[in-house]
């Protein structure tokens, strides 16, 4: 057992006060879910189909949010501190949730993280998860994430943010549901002239056991112990798991797209393929309404992988603006999408119809017009006899135009769409079917 004296120091209480809008209220979950499990904006992407709980909340809504230091300004209980602490666990039974098949990320408040010397704010914080129990620790480790850094987490911090690490291979759960997730400070120094800061939020004393959800352990002198023994008190540490019973097969580290010439080039690439058959690229005109265009098969043997794959593809541009999404396929033919990415046409140098949607039709139809000037235009709809059943004066603007159309009137059959403008532009036509 570690001899040592325990201070709540006063400092800490103003590290609190100053996160006031984090502390843990029971009528409002301070803990963003959605941020959790991820958007477009960081290509974290979970399958519709999956179902996911972030782990501890419910507990840690119970908590008292304090920081701890040792006496004497030692450090911290639940991070760096003058004893050499290498690791701080926490430990989670997953027995009582039905989604937890998977460990696909976790979240830490963290109420500390600078360096006295700058260059150390670059030193790597591993995120370890490993198995075991309450009653002998943690056992074999069963994944590392190296993302975080002192520096990330000390602008998570300033920014009163929890710091989301996102497994980019999900981490299977044992059987025993049981596990333990750390963070690796072994790296970290706490000495007279460097000290490296870093430290978690806790419950207050004694609030949580080390068999808890949440439950504190330290890895000390080599060897795991609760910090209930450890330190002659017990602490729930503020981690939270997020389990789920299924995971994307494919996760998209990057997918951007560029106009290059007389193409539209989509690059993106993968850092994880499971399962994977390959991707329908997928365009728009309006950002709604979208139409496969290309298949690409996966390059992963078996359709598997866990290094990095890129894919390129070049889409012959028109004189319109374009939006394109990714529908990644399993075998089973489960699917998913990407983000949507948007490249913007060159001005446009004439009046042209591009497309009409949907086509077939039955009883509304929307035409997409580009125009290189603000003009009054008429579009002039003719059978294949030539006959003119119907027509509209339109106002177009310069560039995009979507024109909608109620083809109510008109009987099944065969179409032609013609444009044309008041000042006099080249003819542009365009066919469609009425149901």
């Amino acid at each position: 057992m570690k001899k040592i004296y325990l201070l709540l120091v006063s400092t800490s209480l103003l590290v609190c006060a100053a996160m006031a809008q984090r502390q843990v209220q029971s009528t409002n979950t301070y803990l963003n879910k959605t941020k959790l499990l991820g958007n477009s904006s960081n290509n974290y992407q979970q399958k519709t189909t999956a179902t996911c709980d972030t782990v501890n909340t419910t507990q840690a809504d119970a908590w008292t949010p304090q920081v701890y230091t040792v006496t004497g300004g030692g450090g911290y209980v639940a991070g760096v501190n003058q004893y050499g602490d290498e690791q701080k666990a926490a430990y989670f039974n997953l027995a009582s949730y039905t989604n937890s098949t998977y460990l696909t990320g976790v979240a830490f408040w963290f109420a500390k993280a600078n360096s006295t010397n700058p260059a150390n704010l670059s030193k790597t914080v591993p995120v370890k998860v490993y198995d075991g129990d309450a009653t002998n620790g943690p056992n074999n480790l069963l994944g590392t994430d190296n993302s975080l850094t002192l520096g990330s987490i000390k602008t998570d911090v300033s920014n009163s943010d929890f710091t989301i690490v996102q497994f980019a291979t999900p981490i299977s759960i044992p059987a025993s549901k049981k596990i333990f997730v750390s963070i690796d400070i072994s790296n970290f120094t706490w000495g007279s002239s460097t000290k490296d800061s870093l430290s978690l939020v806790t419950s207050e004393m004694d609030e949580a056991g080390p068999s808890d959800n949440g439950g504190g352990w330290d890895f000390y002198n080599g060897a795991w112990s609760s910090m209930e023994d450890g330190w002659g008190s017990s602490w729930g540490l503020m981690i939270f798991p997020v389990v789920c019973n299924s995971v994307a097969p494919v996760t998209f580290a990057s997918f951007n797209g560029e106009k290059v010439e007389s193409n539209n080039i989509l690059s993106w690439a993968t850092a994880t393929e499971m399962n994977n058959t390959g991707f329908e690229l997928q365009r728009s005109i309006n950002g709604t309404e979208f139409s496969t265009i290309a298949f690409i098969p996966t390059k992963a043997e078996n359709g598997n992988s866990n290094t990095n794959l890129s894919y390129t593809y070049g889409d012959k541009a028109s004189n319109t603006s374009a939006y394109y999404k990714l529908k990644q396929i399993d075998k089973d033919g489960k699917y998913s999408y990407s983000k949507t990415v948007f490249i913007k046409a060159d001005k446009p140098t004439r009046f042209e119809l591009v497309k009409v949607y949907p086509n077939p039709t039955r009883d509304i139809a929307k035409v997409s017009v580009i125009a290189p000037k603000a003009s009054n235009a008429t579009l002039i709809i003719t059978d294949m006899t030539g006959k003119t059943v119907m027509q509209q004066n339109i106002q177009l603007t310069m560039g995009d135009n979507n024109v909608t159309l109620n083809t109510q009137s008109l009987n099944a059959g065969n179409y032609i769409i013609k444009l044309t403008c008041a000042e006099g532009c080249e003819s542009s036509i365009i066919r469609f079917v009425k149901q």
